[in-house]
């Protein structure tokens, strides 16, 4: 019997080890699995994200394809740009930094992704020319391709440094947003291309070389009805572009238009924009006093007919060089009153009914609408489809060999390059840059820039 039991024991011992040796390999073979499983997996996601990632830049870099070339180019040895005309682009920044390791320096991530890193092209690319425009941030230079240089472009240049210091970076990169977002429209300035250097932004637009409409209007003394119907409409086919996209742009005045070669307009200056939300309505009061409509200047919800308010102020002044209602003195919304308003005189009574329709105080009542619009009777005869297709050239309207002797106009009607800002609502996207114990002196902007003016750009920001 004892014998038997050894026997039956050391079976049972067998077993056992023979049991825990294949547990053993099974746990051997499923790590081994698991292992290869891990790696395999990890390289696939490694490689799917790479992809997404090389796809996702190369969409963002390209705003705009401008079929530019990228060419290698000589360092020069000065480290600012000239707004005097050179032969040689200036080294305004290195060349882009090819080993950028993640995460990138907050100087460069903020401003992503609508400044990318690695662009196609480079300041190198172009020759600069002359200054188109100055303002808080930086320069509007006038350049070419060093391809092509019978094409030439606007430059914009703005520095980092000046607008982390004001904290508008995201004012700077929704105007940026939104209006390469518009595609292209022949009243509506383009914008092709934007990158970042270390130091700087670039954003690289249509070239208007003939200055602001304000400019032109105060040289002309005036514009006359025929060649106000078809600016009106320029302006309004720009608009109904914008508001079919739930976009307002809540600062049309003279000086945020632009004139092409063939004295065409081009809408600019789109950082008053907003984006409306589901509801339809904004409550940000901001603008350009004298333009407010008066559900802005009342702290009222609006939407956009706000723009067609404007619009009919801009349209009076063109033709009266008088705003429509009393604006002498005011400092701030508060002070804008809408009483007195009186159709303006001398003028066809078509004009008439059509700024009066525009300038309705309540909004409801008010033309908000291009369908409206272009159905007043000051507008027959016009033909909207030409207009649109660039057919008329309104430059052959302008009176020619102007010598201003009558200067009432501009003392009646100052350039107006401010915005005014009071405070802001939790939805809106823009951010309020205005520092409530600050001087007057340190708000001395707002971080709007006018894209093609020849003059210095002050946006003034008033603390209630």
């Amino acid at each position: 019997m004892p014998t038997e039991e050894k026997i039956k024991n050391s079976n049972s011992g067998g077993r056992k080890r023979k049991i825990s040796d294949r547990i053993t390999n099974s746990f051997l073979q499923l790590s081994h699995s698991l292992s290869n499983l891990s790696f395999d997996t990890l390289q696939s996601f490694t490689t799917s994200t790479n992809d997404s990632t090389t796809a996702t830049t190369s969409r963002l870099h390209r705003l705009f394809e401008v079929g530019f070339k990228r060419k290698k180019i000589d360092k020069f040895n000065n480290n600012h740009y000239s707004s005097t005309k050179c032969n040689k682009p200036s080294n305004i920044t290195m060349k882009i930094e090819k080993g950028d390791q993640w995460p990138l320096p907050k100087s460069k991530s903020l401003f992503l992704p609508e400044f990318p890193i690695k662009a196609d092209i480079f300041e190198g690319n172009f020759v600069f020319l002359s200054s188109l425009g100055s303002g808080a941030f930086g320069e509007v230079m006038k350049v070419y391709h060093i391809d092509d240089a019978q094409r030439t472009f606007a430059l914009k240049i703005q520095e980092k440094r000046k607008i982390l210091s004001l904290k508008n970076e995201r004012q700077i990169k929704k105007e940026v947003r939104i209006q390469s977002s518009l595609s292209y429209h022949p009243f509506i300035a383009n914008i092709f291309y934007t990158w970042q250097s270390k130091m700087r932004l670039y954003t690289l637009m249509e070239c208007v070389e003939r200055g602001d409409l304000f400019t032109e209007w105060d040289k002309q003394n005036g514009f006359s009805e025929e060649l106000i119907k078809i600016y009106a409409i320029e302006v309004g086919l720009a608009l109904d572009f914008l508001h079919q996209r739930k976009i307002i742009h809540r600062d049309i005045k003279l000086e945020n238009i632009a004139i092409d070669c063939n004295g065409n307009l081009r809408l600019v200056d789109f950082g008053m924009c907003r984006i409306l939300n589901n509801d339809g309505v904004a409550k940000t009061i901001c603008g350009t006093l004298q333009y407010m409509a008066p559900e802005i200047a009342f702290g009222r919800e609006y939407n956009e007919s706000v723009d067609w308010f404007s619009l009919g102020v801009m349209l009076s002044i063109m033709y009266t060089s008088q705003y429509p209602f009393p604006v002498a003195n005011i400092k701030n919304h508060n002070d804008l009153t809408f009483h007195g308003y009186s159709s303006p005189t001398a003028c066809s009574k078509e004009f008439q009914l059509l700024i009066d329709n525009l300038l309705v105080i309540n909004p409801e009542e008010r033309i908000n609408t291009f369908r409206s619009f272009k159905l007043q009777s000051f507008f027959n005869g016009i033909n909207v489809n030409e207009i649109y297709q660039g057919r008329i050239k309104p430059i052959t309207l302008w009176k020619q060999n102007v010598q201003k002797e009558d200067t009432s106009t501009s003392k009646t009607i100052e350039k107006n390059i401010g915005n005014y800002f009071e405070e802001f609502d939790l939805l809106s996207e823009e951010i309020n840059t205005t520092d409530k114990t600050a001087s007057s002196e340190e708000l001395d902007n707002d971080g709007t820039f006018l894209s093609t003016n020849s003059y210095e750009t002050k946006n003034y920001v008033f603390s209630i």
